[in-house]
C-alpha cells in the first residue's frame, strides 16, 4: 500500500512525458521505479506480518485479563486474611491468658502440696504417743 502512490506518480509522469523523454530520462525513471519497486515488501509478507501482530495482540489482551483476575482474586483473599489475622490475635491473647492460669494454678497446687506435708508432718507428731 504505501508503495502504490510513489509508484502511480513515477509511471504517471514517464507515461505523461514518454513521448517528450529521452531516452536518459527513461532510464532515470526506470531506475527510481525499480528502487521503489525493491524497497517494498510483498502483499502476502505484509498480511502474515499482520496476522502476526494481530495475533500477538490478542495473546497480550488474554495475559492482561489474566493478571487483571489474578490482581482481583489477590485482592479478595488480601481481604479474606485480616479477619483470619485478627481472630488468630484474639486466640493468642486468649492462649497467653490461659497459659498464665495454668502456671497460677501450678504454683498454687505447689503451694498446697508443701503446706499439706508440713500438716501432715504436724499430724503425724500429735498422733505418736
Amino acid at each position: 500500500m504505501r508503495w502504490r502512490l510513489p509508484l502511480l506518480l513515477v509511471l504517471s509522469g514517464a507515461l505523461l512525458g514518454i513521448e517528450s523523454c529521452e531516452e536518459e530520462e527513461l532510464h532515470t525513471l526506470e531506475t527510481e521505479r525499480e528502487r521503489l519497486l525493491s524497497s517494498t515488501v510483498a502483499k502476502q509478507e505484509f498480511w502474515d506480518e499482520v496476522g502476526r501482530k494481530g495475533e500477538a495482540a490478542k495473546q497480550l489482551k488474554a495475559l492482561e485479563q489474566e493478571i487483571d483476575r489474578a490482581k482481583a482474586e489477590l485482592a479478595q483473599s488480601r481481604a479474606g486474611l485480616a479477619p483470619v489475622q485478627q481472630a488468630l490475635a484474639n486466640a493468642q491473647e486468649v492462649n497467653a491468658r490461659a497459659e498464665d492460669v495454668r502456671r497460677d494454678a501450678i504454683s498454687q497446687r505447689d503451694a498446697l502440696k508443701v503446706e499439706l506435708a508440713e500438716l501432715d508432718a504436724k499430724l503425724a507428731r500429735w498422733s505418736a504417743p
